[in-house]
């Protein structure tokens, strides 16, 4: 659809056995998914992996108080960026905010604060923030 999807947490996993989780948003929608909170994808106990597929939409990170709010499980959780937008918004007031290490088709910064990749040493800061 055209209307946004919006979320306080989002966890996509996989408890089956047998097979791995693929998810994925649909060709025709517009809409962007909005997570407020933190969008997790894996987790280690999973019995099978999972991946999530960003396709062609905006993914806004939201959360205005999260060190994280994209969490990847390295063992049991694939990001694939496809077409897609992901947008960190948030910033966290009590430090500064980690990206996950995957690799994003489009990437924005909004929010202030430091920023870092996640298991870099090097922060930044986002464009226009006063860091």
């Amino acid at each position: 659809g055209v209307n946004n999807w919006t979320f306080d947490n989002l966890r996509f996993t996989d408890s089956n056995a047998t097979f791995g989780r693929n998810v994925s948003t649909n060709n025709g929608g517009s809409g962007d998914i909005i997570v407020n909170g933190v969008l997790t994808v894996g987790l280690g106990s999973d019995a099978q992996p999972t991946t999530l597929r960003g396709n062609g939409r905006t993914w806004t990170l939201a959360n205005t108080n999260s060190a994280k709010p994209l969490v990847v499980d390295a063992a049991k959780g694939v990001f694939t960026a496809q077409t897609s937008t992901v947008e960190y918004t948030g910033d966290n007031n009590s430090g500064n905010v980690t990206l996950e290490d995957v690799t994003y088709n489009n990437l924005t910064l909004g929010g202030s604060g430091l920023r870092q990749i996640e298991n870099r040493a090097s922060f930044f800061c986002p464009l226009g923030s006063s860091c």
